[in-house]
């Protein structure tokens, strides 16, 4: 009878679904033989979106397949294996006394190296309430995420990017959020300070990525991800030090 309901609830929602973006995730897996759903979370693990760290939501990110959209987005060829670097300083980075004090990530395609991303990771963290005003922390520590991703210019990377992952807990509001909307970010630009964003510099990409929290669940159960390109990326030809290591690794 579960299974029936959990059936007739999706054919005749369809008109709702279809205004859920496409990137919805939904970790509840549904048992055939008991018709109940099931998750690797607990409730008890839950905390709002704007709780986690910025290596928590990378965390997240990974494990939900999420990144996915972001390799799309670096131009990754999906069908490849890519590599994944996290919280690196030796030996990419030779002076720890200097900018950048660590790589947040480094994305490279093993056969082809010499083709690699650098990626800064800021969050920046909203609140949306049911009137739809929108509560924001953290911007300034894009100041200091900006300062680092411009230093990891001089390490000689093909790409550098700066990503920012916009937190949203927004499930309070009765309406659809007019930022993060199936559309894909496409308000996001007006959320972030344009004099913080003018100090980047123009080789750097950025990216924005939002995750919202769409009910009072953990995100581990029920959100979305958008992502949108912000500033096209200039490449660079990749110096050979950092290929060797890439090599090497």
């Amino acid at each position: 009878m579960k299974i029936i309901n959990l059936l007739k609830t999706l054919f005749t929602n369809k008109k709702e679904n279809e205004l859920i973006p496409a990137e919805i995730k939904l970790t509840k897996i549904l048992d055939i033989s008991t018709g109940n759903l099931t998750s690797d979370f607990k409730e008890t693990d839950y905390k709002s979106v704007r709780e986690f760290t910025e290596s928590e939501i990378i965390d997240f990110i990974y494990k939900q397949n999420f990144h996915n959209l972001l390799y799309r987005e670096l131009g990754f060829d999906q069908t490849k294996d890519i590599s994944v670097l996290r919280e690196q300083k030796k030996p990419f980075i030779v002076d720890s006394n200097t900018k950048p004090g660590d790589l947040d990530l480094v994305l490279f395609d093993k056969e082809n190296p010499e083709f690699a991303i650098a990626v800064e990771v800021k969050t920046v963290k909203f609140k949306t309430l049911e009137n739809l005003s929108v509560f924001t922390n953290k911007e300034k520590g894009l100041k200091e995420g900006i300062i680092q991703v411009n230093g990891y210019l001089k390490l000689g990377f093909h790409k550098t990017y700066l990503l920012v992952i916009l937190l949203d807990e927004s499930w309070q509001q009765k309406k659809e959020n007019s930022i993060f909307n199936e559309s894909g970010l496409e308000n996001a630009e007006k959320l972030i300070n344009p004099n913080i964003l003018k100090n980047l510099d123009q080789n750097v990409g950025l990216i924005y990525m939002g995750v919202r929290q769409i009910t009072n669940q953990s995100i581990h159960i029920n959100t979305t991800v958008d992502i949108k390109n912000i500033q096209n990326v200039i490449p660079r030809n990749q110096l050979p030090r950092i290929t060797k290591i890439l090599k090497e690794k």
